[in-house]
């Protein structure tokens, strides 16, 4: 779902995954058992996403934001 670059940052959250059943929006590989992970949220979704694929989306949204 396509966000404001603002409101990604407002809507950030950090959590373990309990299961290891989870996959990572970016690179659809799952998540170890107690890996931290990265979510955004938009509207009653979050999508997670991995340390090191998250460092990408969030050059990206910083980089839209210094354009603004």
């Amino acid at each position: 779902m396509w966000q404001y670059p603002e409101c990604i940052l407002e809507n950030l959250t950090c959590t373990y995954e309990k299961s290891s059943r989870g996959r990572c929006k970016a690179i659809e590989c799952r998540f170890a058992k107690n890996e931290v992970k990265v979510g955004t949220g938009s509207h009653i979704a979050t999508s997670y996403y991995k340390i090191e694929a998250f460092e990408e989306i969030i050059a990206k949204v910083m980089i839209s934001i210094a354009f603004e």
